[in-house]
Formats: structure tokens, sequence, C-alpha cells
């Protein structure tokens, strides 16, 4: 675990990318991604802390709504970040089973 006060230096072309799992539908306790704690839902609380870490960009994930993959694999990103990168753009049948993959928790992945 790293130290919050401690950064890491990180390059960018190698930065790991943080995932957090966010299942809504979650057997044990659904809905717990919104969980109070210290009056901030559970996932909030996660992401500041997992941004804190500075160890590279944070995911959350459990919904197509406000995947950041989604959104660039629509091309509705930055127009410099195209994904799949130098490839020709997924079909939308294709973004369509990555959007049910992603609701569904990205199970086996």
């Amino acid at each position: 675990m790293v130290p919050t006060s401690k950064r890491i230096s990180v390059n960018a072309a190698s930065a790991p990318i943080v995932v957090i799992p966010a299942r809504m539908a979650a057997a044990r306790l659904p809905g717990k991604p919104l969980a109070d704690i210290g009056g901030a839902p559970m996932i909030v609380r996660v992401w500041r802390q997992a941004v804190k870490a500075g160890i590279g960009p944070v995911i959350v994930a459990g919904s197509h709504i406000s995947s950041t993959l989604v959104l660039l694999l629509e091309r509705k990103g930055h127009p410099s970040i195209n994904m799949p990168k130098d490839k020709a753009p997924l079909a939308d049948s294709q973004i369509e089973v990555i959007r049910k993959w992603i609701d569904q928790g990205a199970k086996n992945n």
C-alpha cells in the first residue's frame, strides 16, 4: 500500500489504470457503492482515495453510462484518443456487448 503523502512517478505510457468495481446488484449487499459513509457514498470515498494515491487514472466500473471505456469506444472523448488505437472504430453491436458486460459487473475479465 502506498502512503497518501508519497507520490509515485509514473510514465504516462505505462501508467496502470485503477479500476474500482461498483456492483449495484451485489448479492450480499445490494446498493453497497451508494452506502453512506461519513456523509459521502462509499464509491466516492474509494474514488477519492484512489485518485489521492496518484498511481494512475481511476475508473469506476459498474455502469456503462459513466464508463470512460465506452465513451472512448464511441469516439465521444478527446479527439486525440481513439479506441481501439490506430484501428477502425468498433461496430455498434460490439460496443453494446461491452456496455452489457460492464453493467453486469465486468464478469470473467
